[in-house]
Parts: structure tokens; C-alpha cells; sequence
């Protein structure tokens, strides 16, 4: 698919959020201490909390999913941010066996929208979030993205 600049649009590329990153506000947003993070999480040790927040070690991918449920996130999105980040050739060839890429739940229920959407037939689509849009066209053609930053969490998704 190539990527054209259409007008009043800017095409952008943004680089995906860390492990660290995402767990430090994940940390912040639970409002849980770290050494109770630690603990549910198996760590004999509190400040592998403080490591794997500061990006100076790895989150062992044994720990992704007590980790989630410790900070209330969801657990396929952090395997995958992990994988992406730690170990992408790893994940690309796990997509590649399962047949497509790792989605979440609410993920899932996007692509079952477009669906519906769609009727079951391809279709342009437009994807908003916040202020940011993504176009996407079947010629494959064009792809128009558009970010703002700190746009909201409003999503929206139509079918052309």
C-alpha cells in the first residue's frame, strides 16, 4: 500500500509507545503501590517494578499476564507491545503462523463493526480517534493519517 499526502492532511508516522512507558502510566492510573504490584506479580523483589518502568530490564514475558491483571490492563495488547519491542522478528513470525496480527478483545469487536459496517463487503473505511484520522482505500492506493497530539480516546469508524 503506498502512502500519499492528500490535502489539508498530513501523513505521519508515530512511534509506538514502550513497555516502559506504557507500564509507568499503567502504574500511575492503578494508584497501587509498587511493592503490592510486585508482589502479586511474584516478584520476591519491589524494585524489578522500578527496572522494568525505567526500561532498564525487560519485562519477562512470564510475567505479562500477572502483570496485566495486577494494573488492569489488557494482557494482549502488553504481549504484544512487548514482543514488538523486545523480540519483533519473534512476533512476525507468530502473526505470520496464526494467521494475522494479535488483537485484544475490543480490537476484535472493531474489526466485527467494520463487518457489519461493510455488510461483508471490502470498503474504504475511515478510522477517528480524537483528532487523529486514518483512511484507508482497497485500490491500496492511499493512506492518509493524520495525528494531533494528545487527541482524546473518541473513536470512530466509518464505511465509504
Amino acid at each position: 500500500m503506498q502512502s500519499k499526502r492528500c490535502e489539508n492532511m498530513s501523513s505521519t508516522t508515530k512511534k509506538a509507545i514502550t513497555v516502559a512507558q506504557f507500564i509507568t502510566k499503567a502504574i500511575r492510573d492503578s494508584g497501587k503501590p509498587q511493592h503490592a504490584i510486585a508482589r502479586e506479580c511474584g516478584w520476591n523483589v519491589p524494585n524489578i517494578v522500578t527496572m522494568v518502568k525505567q526500561g532498564r530490564t525487560r519485562l519477562p514475558l512470564d510475567k505479562v499476564g500477572p502483570l496485566a491483571k495486577s494494573l488492569e490492563v489488557d494482557r494482549v495488547y502488553l504481549l504484544w507491545l512487548a514482543m514488538h519491542e523486545y523480540m519483533p522478528d519473534t512476533l512476525e513470525a507468530v502473526e505470520r503462523v496464526l494467521g494475522g496480527t494479535l488483537l485484544n478483545p475490543h480490537e476484535k469487536e472493531l474489526i466485527s463493526a467494520y463487518r457489519e459496517l461493510t455488510e461483508g463487503q471490502d470498503a474504504d473505511i475511515e478510522l477517528h480517534v480524537g483528532d487523529a484520522l486514518a483512511r484507508v482505500t482497497l485500490d491500496g492506493t492511499v493512506t492518509v493519517i493524520k495525528r494531533v497530539p494528545k487527541a482524546g480516546p473518541t473513536v470512530a469508524l466509518a464505511a465509504a
